[in-house]
């Protein structure tokens, strides 16, 4: 008798254990790394009276597939790429140099796309020599000018 009665409480709970409901939910478990570079950009660039060069660039990079990191001169320039100098202590007197891509080559048109890394890469910027803006002859002194660069990586949604 006490094997049926323990036959029959072991059914028993198997049946409550069958009717009990089960249920399950998916959860999604998501993570996401932002963009990330470091950019190299010189503080300055010093011109000889044969012009100069200088390098802009990124390392370090770790971007999403599909995503490009682009370079533009948004200020400092003029649509063909001329960079205006202006003289120490004597702002009217002015001298240009022109910045591109390639020694002797076009110069960067403003507000447009120069450069694009998907690695770490540099690109080479050449300045002409500089010229007296009016012609003629450089008058002696100092010139300094600014260019603005402008970088984006936009992230894909």
């Amino acid at each position: 008798m006490k094997k049926k009665w323990i036959a029959g409480m072991m059914t028993a709970a198997l049946a409550v254990g069958m009717v009990m409901p089960v249920s399950a939910e998916e959860v999604t478990v998501t993570y996401r790394e932002p963009n990330a570079y470091t950019l190299s950009i010189p503080a300055s660039v010093t011109l000889t009276d044969e012009g100069g060069n200088a390098q802009v660039g990124v390392k370090e990079v770790n971007i999403e597939p599909n995503t490009k990191i682009d370079f533009k001169i948004s200020a400092g320039t003029d649509d063909n790429g001329v960079i205006e100098l202006s003289r120490e202590n004597d702002t009217s007197t002015k001298a240009v140099t022109t910045v591109s891509t390639t020694k002797g080559g076009a110069g960067i048109v403003k507000d447009t796309v120069f450069a694009s890394f998907t690695a770490d890469g540099m690109q080479n910027l050449y300045f002409t020599a500089p010229a007296a803006k009016d012609g003629g002859q450089i008058k002696a002194g100092s010139y300094t000018g600014t260019i603005t660069f402008t970088v984006e990586a936009p992230e894909l949604n």
